[in-house]
């Protein structure tokens, strides 16, 4: 009976042991967890460095919409011909229309999306 009395309160210590270390190791690592952050920033938030990749191809400037686009292939259109691409700035496909602008003496091109993509 003696014995009985003496494994169990060896257990007892056992798990008492166990128990204390545990919580002083998660009491250091809430503490450091709270004091070390992961931002220099005074309002805490992380400042993220945004890259802006300039597509590279044939840029084509739309005179109706006022605005650039840019494709793999060349556009290469006399009056009133049609090409259907892939625009890299705006990721669709596209349809090209060229039109000849005398006054100017060049071409002003009419770009619309493509309905069957």
């Amino acid at each position: 009976m003696a014995k009985k009395k003496r494994k169990l309160l060896n257990l007892k210590e056992n798990i008492v042991d166990v128990v204390l270390k545990s919580l002083k190791w998660f009491i250091i690592g809430f503490l450091l967890l709270t004091h070390i952050r992961c931002t220099t920033a005074s309002n805490g938030a992380i400042n993220k460095s945004v890259v802006i990749k300039q597509s590279t191809g044939y840029t084509v400037y739309d005179k109706l919409r006022q605005t650039n686009h840019v494709y793999a292939k060349p556009v290469d259109l006399y009056h009133q011909e049609k090409m259907t691409q892939y625009c890299k700035q705006h990721k669709k496909w596209e349809i090209i229309t060229a039109f000849w602008q005398s006054t100017d003496d060049s071409y002003n091109y009419i770009i619309n999306e493509s309905r069957k993509w």
